[in-house]
């Protein structure tokens, strides 16, 4: 899935629909993406809680009056530079008896996108593609980790483990140790 994601977005497909119900596993590897992709695009997260966060190396920020979402595209239209913006949970908004407004506010979006090196991923455990986006954007499902996956973030889990087991084992020796 992170080999068709990343084609994709080199394609410069402005609207993709990544359908997931592991939301942190999802972001981590659209986060990994935006880094590792030619040109480095900012990466920017919605969430109808919050608004678009930017995510950096070094801090999040919240952009003030981006929680409507025709805002949040409104501000992701408005941007010049190479970006990603991870929309969750945007799916009550495109189900027809929703937000029309929403729904043209995508529009809007990928008309200016095209031929961009920005685009928009809606993630979301549901899929919900308005008759209106049918032909735009692609759907993607973010599968289970495979066997692979699996084996190395255990490998890591039992190499973190271990260094904690040391670094304990060493205070305690160090504890016990008379001063001289």
């Amino acid at each position: 899935m992170q080999e068709e994601l990343s084609i994709l977005v080199q394609a410069q497909y402005p609207l993709i629909y990544l359908v997931t119900s592991e939301e942190d596993r999802a972001e981590q590897a659209v986060m990994a993406l935006a880094r590792s992709g030619q040109p480095a695009r900012r990466i920017f997260s919605w969430t109808l809680t919050r608004g678009l966060v930017e995510h950096n190396d070094s801090a999040s920020t919240t952009q003030q009056g981006t929680i409507p979402p025709q805002q949040a595209l409104d501000f992701a239209i408005r941007q010049r530079e190479p970006a990603i913006f991870l929309f969750k949970d945007l799916h009550p908004f495109l189900d027809g008896s929703g937000n029309p407004e929403v729904i043209r506010w995508l529009r809007d979006a990928i008309a200016q996108f095209r031929g961009t090196e920005k685009v928009i991923v809606l993630m979301s455990p549901v899929q919900q593609v308005p008759i209106e986006l049918e032909k735009e954007v692609v759907v993607l499902d973010f599968a289970l980790p495979n066997m692979g996956e699996l084996n190395q973030v255990l490998s890591n889990q039992l190499l973190k483990s271990r260094s904690l087991k040391l670094a304990a084992e060493g205070a305690r020796n160090c504890s016990r140790r008379p001063w001289v």
